[in-house]
């Protein structure tokens, strides 16, 4: 019980009496307005406004609504390196949707995923790293650069839902091996 519900059944409890110094009267007016006091303080304000008793009658009601912003990935599949001779690596592009709710229809991006060094890798057949490039293009944005640790702040979610069409970009290189290597990488997607 709080201390102003005690305090009012404290008073309740009193009664007229010798030692009593308030008589009846102010004291049933002292609680009269001690619950007109805590009734004011204890009940918040509704904004609703009632109808009036007729024929056709109107009333009007304060709806207050709120959605917590969600973000969503899609399109993204396993993938296989696919060998670029020229160039000493294989790689791989991945055409990504980016989703949100939010109102600025902003996110940010993080990868995380096995590290050796400032950056992520792989696991060669012979359980060496084999170092990995991730790069992230949003939309018309240039492409950046995922390094772990460091989230892309602020990129552009084109769209508020995914409906096949591909926005983003995933761009995977690795030094090539003399046979296979494995890993996995996470992105997590935060919406603004």
């Amino acid at each position: 019980m709080d201390n102003a519900c005690r305090v009012f059944s404290d008073i309740w409890v009193m009664r007229p009496g010798p030692s009593s110094r308030l008589p009846t009267r102010p004291r049933v007016l002292a609680l009269r307005g001690l619950a007109a006091i805590l009734a004011m303080t204890s009940v918040p304000a509704l904004a609703a406004q009632q109808g009036e008793l007729a024929a056709a009658s109107r009333a009007e009601v304060q709806i207050t609504a709120s959605v917590a912003a969600r973000a969503q990935v899609a399109g993204i599949a396993d993938t296989a390196l696919l060998p670029v001779a020229e160039a000493g690596t294989a790689s791989a592009l991945q055409r990504v949707c980016i989703s949100s709710n939010s109102a600025t229809q902003r996110y940010d991006l993080e990868a995380s995923g096995d590290v050796a060094g400032n950056g992520f890798v792989i696991a060669a057949e012979d359980g060496s790293p084999v170092p990995l490039t991730l790069r992230w293009t949003a939309g018309e944005a240039p492409a950046e650069e995922l390094l772990p640790g460091v989230p892309l702040r602020g990129l552009v979610a084109a769209q508020v839902l995914c409906s096949g069409e591909t926005e983003s970009t995933l761009a995977i290189h690795a030094a090539r091996t003399a046979g296979p290597a494995v890993g996995a990488i996470t992105l997590t997607v935060s919406p603004l």
